[in-house]
């Protein structure tokens, strides 16, 4: 689910969010995930993976969420926008 969040807020915002959120699912690896190969190189239990992978989750949500809010305010974008565009047919 939080992938299809950020796959609408990237066609939504495409022309506003900049390069460096659209190409977060295009690079092949990026220095992050080097690191945390490098750092997580010892097999991990279910519990402890899911427990990395929910707090890596949140990590990015909320530089999204931030980073969103920002444009929001920049763009003086209102409630009545996010309705529009949840009616929009296209979308």
């Amino acid at each position: 689910m939080a992938l299809t969040v950020v796959l609408a807020f990237q066609r939504r915002f495409a022309g506003v969010l900049g390069k460096e959120w659209i190409m977060i699912a295009q690079q092949p690896l990026t220095n992050l995930q080097m690191e945390l190969l490098r750092l997580y190189s010892v097999q991990l239990s279910d519990e402890r993976l899911l427990e990395v992978k929910k707090l890596l989750a949140h990590y990015f949500a909320d530089r999204l969420t931030r980073h969103i809010d920002e444009v929001w305010e920049q763009k003086n974008l209102t409630a009545a926008d996010m309705e529009q565009w949840l009616a929009d047919d296209d979308q």
